[in-house]
């Protein structure tokens, strides 16, 4: 077997800490007692834990949208709070285009 590159690892830890912080929230739902909220998240959680752990092609392309949103947001809101328009359409657009 060969060793992962750094982005391939990148890739499947974004898919491992996005996904163990959706099972944290579900765990913390289901304590609470909302199953309409911990179900979707709790499913949404262990798909990507899995999709880290066995789908290399999976984790990247999950780690591509993340990140196309993270450029987006920051896009979207300006950096260090110097403002921007909250979401307009360039930035929607930019962001649904594959």
């Amino acid at each position: 077997m060969t060793e992962a590159s750094d982005s391939e690892r990148q890739e499947r830890k974004s898919a491992f800490i996005v996904g163990a912080v959706l099972l944290l929230i579900a765990a913390w739902n289901a304590w609470r007692g909302r199953p309409m909220v911990y179900w979707p998240t709790g499913l949404v959680g262990v798909a990507l834990l899995l999709t880290g752990l066995l789908w290399a092609a999976g984790s990247s392309k999950f780690h591509s949208l993340w990140m196309r949103l993270a450029r987006v947001i920051v896009k979207c809101c300006g950096r260090g709070g110097s403002g921007g328009a909250l979401w307009n359409h360039h930035s929607i657009l930019e962001f649904l285009s594959f």
